[in-house]
């Protein structure tokens, strides 16, 4: 079995940021969330078969960041930031050579914890980042309700997926007074990685692939030490299991 699995999260967020100081240097933390979708993609082949699902559902998303700058190397920083996605259950579809022969009810959760990195600068209104990240991804999918050619199963399978990450990131933005124009982009690597499957409970799948987020928020500078974001997220991730 050869699986190609393509998410899509799309997310409108809002967020709070506070700044701070510590003994030897500047701290900063954020917490944030958002409403969106998320859209699943899988094609699996088998010899002479290939089955394709979709599924589409709405998402709550959840976080939070911190970051601390060095005061004695005040271009540098490190953070951590963390991010929770919920999908309400729904139906997921799947079709052989375009015939519908599977359905089920879908469950998403997907955990993301980031650590960073990395230098940040200003000119004039503008200003910058770059980073290196690294982190762990998880994805678990409760599938339950099945039909087979309208029969209904008595199954309930669940999956877990297990992803390590590494990669980098750009941040710009633009500040007049008050108000700024901020935008992201993060592209990561999964080298190593396993997926476990109930359905399969002796099989270990080997999984690897890659993450892109774009992210761009509208921020306002409610008070010395307090900002006010408003925004959005799309994250594309692309994953490919072992053959097995």
């Amino acid at each position: 079995m050869r699986l190609i699995r393509i998410c899509f999260l799309l997310v409108i967020f809002t967020g709070f940021f506070i700044e701070g100081y510590a003994d030897a240097g500047d701290f900063k933390m954020g917490v944030y969330s958002g409403y969106g979708t998320i859209t699943l993609n899988e094609e699996e082949d088998y010899p002479g078969n290939k089955l394709e699902s979709k599924y589409t559902t709405p998402t709550v998303l959840l976080g939070g960041s911190a970051e601390y700058t060095f005061r004695k190397f005040e271009n540098l920083f490190a953070g951590v930031e963390v991010k929770w996605v919920v999908g309400v259950k729904d139906e997921e579809q799947s079709r052989r050579d375009g015939v519908k022969v599977q359905s089920n009810n879908l469950e998403i959760f997907g955990q993301f914890y980031d650590l960073r990195i990395g230098y940040k600068n200003s000119l004039d209104n503008f200003h910058y980042r770059l980073y290196l990240s690294g982190g762990w991804d998880g994805l678990n999918l409760m599938r339950y309700n099945y039909t087979w050619l309208g029969s209904p199963l008595e199954k309930i399978s669940e999956e877990n997926i297990s992803l390590w990450r590494n990669g980098i990131g750009a941040a710009l933005g633009y500040k007049i007074k008050e108000w700024s124009i901020d935008g992201k982009i993060v592209y990561s690597y999964y080298p190593d990685g396993e997926t476990r499957d109930s359905s399969v409970p002796d099989v270990t799948f080997g999984t690897e692939g890659a993450i892109l987020d774009i992210e761009l928020a509208l921020t306002h500078q409610i008070s010395r030490n307090m900002n006010l974001s408003v925004g959005g997220s799309y994250v594309l991730q692309k994953l490919g299991e072992s053959e097995s």
